[in-house]
């Protein structure tokens, strides 16, 4: 161990009480970080406890907040105000909560899929989309969600169960992407600032969502250089002092888009690049020394 490692340092993972069957390989960060002088230990959101012995907390496995988001911000403001510094801060989570983060990515130049906002159920949004996506099926989601959770499929003859589920909940509409059944969605992690690996993530036949719980096929790839290049640039410009970020792309008519900016508890998929824990601790103690020294 190196002289300027600092011993007994002290971290939490944020996670959740009940992690039900959701694939969760954080665990795989825990020996690179031991032999950097780290404990690690995992801490739900929802438990009451004090914060000020962590020198840092991670938010990792919080899966469970779209349940109760305003107790999950209540709780990242009590460990901002402690002296554990939490990662990622609470400013980039408030903006990344709500995916209408993807308009100010936007309008800095970046492509993202087309997307209709709305704050309640109107049928004629619903009808307008279709016609100016010039297409017959849209997806529709809420504009507060994860794990593909509530996301649905509309055709044009087919969307009352999505007028149920919505009434007087924000939510988007986007075309549905048809490459992703075909060419996946493509993950890039980046840990402070720098690429770590890319995943590819196809579904399952039969259905669009590509996450391992509803049973879509994962790989590690190389990174394509046109999605590597923006994703490089959106890391440059909006989340370039970050322990981690998830950028998720896929193909539109032949082009790199920004599916999603993942900046509050993305999985890491540790599990599908060997040095993945390895890079990911080292950038945690890498950060932490920066502090210490600043």
């Amino acid at each position: 161990m190196g002289s300027d490692w600092e011993p007994r340092l002290s971290c939490a993972f944020l996670t959740m009480n009940d992690p039900e069957d959701l694939e969760n390989h954080d665990y795989l960060a825990r020996l690179p970080l031991s032999a950097r002088g780290w404990s690690v230990d995992d801490v739900p959101w929802r438990q009451a406890i004090s914060y000020e012995h962590f020198d840092v907390v991670v938010v990792r496995s919080t899966w469970d907040y779209l349940k109760d988001t305003v107790g999950f911000l209540r709780c990242l403001t009590r460990i901002d105000r402690s002296r554990a510094t939490l990662e990622n801060p609470l400013s980039v989570i408030r903006w990344n909560l709500d995916k209408k983060y993807l308009l100010d990515i936007g309008a800095k130049g970046f492509p993202i899929i087309p997307t209709f906002y709305a704050d309640d159920w109107d049928t004629s949004l619903i009808d307008s989309a279709f016609e100016q996506f010039s297409t017959n099926q849209l997806v529709i989601k809420p504009t507060v969600g994860a794990g593909a959770k509530d996301t649905l499929v509309l055709t044009p003859s087919c969307y009352e169960e999505a007028g149920r589920l919505f009434q007087k909940r924000r939510f988007m509409i986007q075309p549905f992407i048809r490459s992703i059944v075909s060419s996946g969605e493509i993950s890039l992690f980046y840990f402070d600032g720098e690429l770590s690996h890319v995943v590819e993530k196809k579904p399952r036949d039969g259905d669009f969502r590509v996450q391992e719980e509803h049973g879509g096929h994962l790989r590690s790839v190389q990174p394509d250089s046109q999605m590597q290049q923006i994703a490089d640039r959106l890391i440059e410009q909006v989340a370039n002092d970050l322990l981690y970020a998830r950028v998720d792309m896929v193909w539109h008519d032949h082009e790199p888009m920004v599916m999603e900016l993942e900046l509050i508890e993305p999985s890491l998929y540790l599990n599908y690049d060997a040095d993945a824990p390895y890079r990911f601790a080292e950038a945690l103690h890498r950060r932490h020394r920066r502090r210490q020294n600043s």
